[in-house]
């Protein structure tokens, strides 16, 4: 425990004892004692070998003087990735990309690249549209194809249906023709020219001025078209009197006709 002495004059200070209060301030913090206030750096003496000079002995090297240290660098301020300034001299090689570590476990680790990519639209109704309507099914081609680009999807897949659809389409609707079309229209146009035979043998009036009757005829064809036209007919009459007949006749297509094959 410390005593606090009481202030007055009986109780100053003497000046000798405290000299940093003769001039009327105190320095703080007061100076170190002499012995520890730094001293300058010691030199060390030069080393020297009795061996020096002698013939394959490597030259000693000097100890380090104390103060001859060249200053340590200034730790670096500038982020890690930051541009340093070229450096004068040869142009350093380009970096080469990093490699990449890691991944799944799959034969084709590349193939997953775009695997977060929504799915495309379906190529099949391209091809379903054109076979139906042929050139209209570029306009299914080119809707499906924007879909797909907006998802980082190929294009190529949708007009690439498109065209092997419509090739596709116009062989099979060139055989329908062929095959199955276009006899059905031979067929119905033969009957009209047909209708218009029989129509032409009763109403026309070359048998009435052969003073034959008519009221009805039943033809079939006999032979096939020729090249310029004509057709041969044979015709069953059915006369005023009740009475048939046959005729065998040969008419072009319009359905004018005369008596007689014409080959």
């Amino acid at each position: 425990m410390t005593t606090q002495v009481p202030p007055g004059p009986e109780n100053a200070v003497a000046p000798h004892e405290y000299p940093q209060f003769v001039s009327g301030y105190a320095q703080y913090p007061p100076p170190p004692p002499p012995e520890y206030r730094p001293q300058p750096a010691p030199t060390y003496p030069a080393v020297s070998y009795p061996q020096e000079g002698a013939s394959g002995y490597p030259v000693p090297v000097p100890y380090p003087q104390p103060g001859t240290q060249p200053p340590p660098a200034a730790y670096p301020t500038a982020p890690p990735w930051a541009t340093a300034p070229p450096a004068a001299g040869p142009a350093a090689p380009p970096e080469q990309p990093l490699p990449q570590y890691g991944g799944l476990l799959v034969p084709y680790p590349d193939e997953m690249a775009h695997a977060s990519r929504a799915q495309a639209p379906a190529v099949w109704p391209v091809a379903v549209f054109t076979l139906l309507f042929s050139l209209l099914g570029a306009a299914s081609a080119k809707r499906r194809a924007d879909q797909a680009r907006r998802t980082r999807n190929s294009s190529a897949p949708y007009w690439i249906a498109f065209l092997v659809s419509a090739v596709a389409g116009g062989f099979i609707w060139f055989v329908l023709g062929a095959v199955a079309i276009g006899p059905v229209i031979t067929e119905v146009r033969e009957n009209q020219r047909l209708e218009a035979v029989q129509r032409n043998v009763v109403g026309d009036g070359q048998l009435k001025n052969a003073r034959i009757a008519v009221t009805a005829a039943q033809c079939r064809a006999v032979t096939d078209r020729d090249a310029e036209g004509m057709r041969d007919y044979l015709c069953r009459l059915t006369l005023a009197d009740g009475k048939t007949a046959s005729l065998t006749l040969t008419a072009d297509e319009d359905g004018q006709w005369h008596s007689g094959p014409g080959r």
